[in-house]
């Protein structure tokens, strides 16, 4: 009896693996997703922390307040513009909806960096 259930868990292991070949793993599409989370967002506020996740992936993350004091999120780990690399606690940034350009501005000096997602 043994010897007939291992062919069929082989089988359904080689099926469930295909399948998430095929579906869900997907790294374009997630980067597309940040991308348009970010896109759609309106900014302005403050770098109030940036760190990277060890616990998530090594994600970098930045946590920004805006001026209605809200704190908003970004997931940052498939950014290739050097945006979280530059960007400091207490920088100010603006950032247009339906943008991905980003203007840090830290002691009088402003600095624009256009988001690079590599989603081509």
């Amino acid at each position: 009896m043994n010897f007939k259930i291992k062919p069929y868990i082989i089988l359904c292991s080689i099926i469930l693996f295909a399948l998430y070949i095929l579906f869900g793993s997907n790294p374009k599409k997630k980067r597309l997703s940040y991308l348009e989370s970010i896109r759609s967002t309106h900014l302005k506020g403050i770098i109030v922390d940036k760190y990277i996740d060890h616990n998530n992936h090594n994600y970098k993350i930045i946590k920004c307040r805006n001026f209605n004091n809200e704190e908003i999120v970004w997931f940052l780990n498939y950014d290739k513009s050097l945006f979280f690399e530059q960007v400091m606690i207490g920088d100010s940034i603006i950032k247009k909806q339906n943008s991905i350009k980003i203007l840090i501005i830290r002691d009088d000096i402003s600095k624009e960096y256009t988001l690079d997602f590599q989603t081509d």
